[in-house]
């Protein structure tokens, strides 16, 4: 998994400053601070599926990197400093032998590298993995709050795209979703990408053009797209 450098998120009071400050401004939150000790025998189904986490996982790199991970019902999202992944295909499985124990599975998403997450969930904390590729770390986290409905801001919607590089050149381009991702496809190069959807926001591909110029090009959710060359620049045409 991808994520960048943590520097000093050690301490429990800029751990929650990091924690208040990702949540504003999305659905709002209470109970910010019970931590694990009143969720000590576990979460009832309704209050996972709209759970707030403080953890930690292994990036590739070997850094350890703090996130805040929220799950929305099917959906979520996990903030690290400068940077917000998605969460969605989430599934939650209440354990029938051991109350308060569950299993939340799902798929990630992070600058244009994907995978699969599975957390052990016993009480106020849970235990697991993320994988991708072939590849894996430990993802851990302990119970901070439950999702309110109301009093917020619309929150975002995330939507997935594909594209694929018709062209003969390396074709560099933007996407607008979230805090934004620009990278690039070489020729005949493929790829999907979920892109967060603010509320009133068009999304969008910026495509940079050998002439030094873009192009903006809407894009909508679920459709494949394809680069080609046409009177001289990179358009994005359906596949």
């Amino acid at each position: 998994m991808t994520g960048l450098k943590s520097t000093t998120h050690n301490a429990r009071d800029t751990r929650r400053a990091f924690l208040a400050n990702a949540l504003r401004g999305s659905a709002a939150f209470c109970c910010l601070g019970m931590a694990g000790q009143a969720r000590a025998q576990g979460l009832p189904s309704d209050e996972l599926q709209r759970s707030v986490w403080d953890t930690t996982y292994d990036a590739l790199g070997g850094d350890r990197i703090q996130a805040m991970v929220v799950f929305d019902g099917p959906r979520g999202y996990y903030e690290i400093p400068g940077a917000r992944g998605e969460l969605w295909a989430v599934r939650y499985e209440s354990s029938t032998n051991v109350p308060g124990n569950a299993t939340i599975t799902g798929r990630w998403s992070l600058g244009g590298v994907e995978g699969t997450f599975r957390f052990f969930v016993s009480g106020g904390a849970f235990s697991g993995s993320w994988q991708s590729s072939g590849r894996s770390g430990v993802w851990n986290g302990r119970f901070e709050s439950v999702l309110q409905s109301g009093g917020g801001t619309s929150p975002a919607s995330t939507i997935r795209v594909n594209f694929t590089n018709g062209t003969d050149l390396p074709v560099r381009f933007f996407l607008n979703g979230g805090t934004g991702l620009e990278t690039f496809l070489q020729p005949s190069q493929g790829s999907g990408y979920a892109m967060v959807v603010d509320p009133g926001i068009q999304p969008i591909v910026r495509i940079y053009q050998p002439t030094g110029r873009t192009r903006d090009f809407t894009v909508a959710d679920g459709e494949r797209y394809v680069f080609r060359v046409q009177n001289g620049e990179i358009i994005n045409f359906y596949e």
